[in-house]
């Protein structure tokens, strides 16, 4: 089953729980490289950071993401952070669902973002997409199955050897 159909089938309690705990905690951005913006554009990204470990934990079924391990402060007065994030097309379906229950200041902000990712110049290929030229087989890399894809890599190699 796609990360598509498992985000489809979220309940609508789930997702307005969601909603809500990222309306008030989360964050939403583009990702860059740290040498700046890549001349392809960055990944959309969704970050929850708190305190509360259950929270994260169950926003991180929900959305099907890692959980980072946790930040132990150096002060002791300090509480323990926790936080999970989701990058990605896996983010970018997110965001789709939850947007109709967000505020608009978050709403407006999201667009933005969906918009920003969605033209950007370099385009990696979804996870679970068949590939392009054979579309019995998985995608491996742009689009193209493991032997067209080693045959382009040994074709690029051919072309940049030099000529003796």
């Amino acid at each position: 089953m796609s990360y598509e159909q498992d985000a489809a089938t979220l309940s609508p309690v789930e997702v307005a729980w969601l909603a809500g705990i990222l309306e008030g905690e989360g964050c939403f951005i583009i990702q860059y490289r740290k040498l700046g913006p890549p001349k392809g554009g960055g990944c959309i990204k969704i970050q929850l950071k708190m305190t509360d470990e259950d929270v994260i934990l169950r926003a991180a079924k929900i959305m099907q993401s890692k959980v980072a391990p946790p930040i132990i402060p150096k002060k002791p007065t300090h509480k323990i952070q926790f936080s999970t994030s989701l990058s990605g097309y896996r983010a970018r379906k997110i965001l789709e669902i939850i947007l109709p229950f967000m505020g608009i200041r978050r709403s407006i902000r999201i667009r933005e973002l969906m918009t920003e990712w969605d033209n950007r110049a370099v385009k990696h290929w979804p996870p679970n997409k068949p590939a392009l030229c054979h579309p019995d087989q998985p995608n491996v890399a742009g689009g193209l199955c493991r032997k067209c894809w080693r045959k382009r890599q040994w074709q690029k190699e051919i072309e940049n050897r030099p000529s003796t």
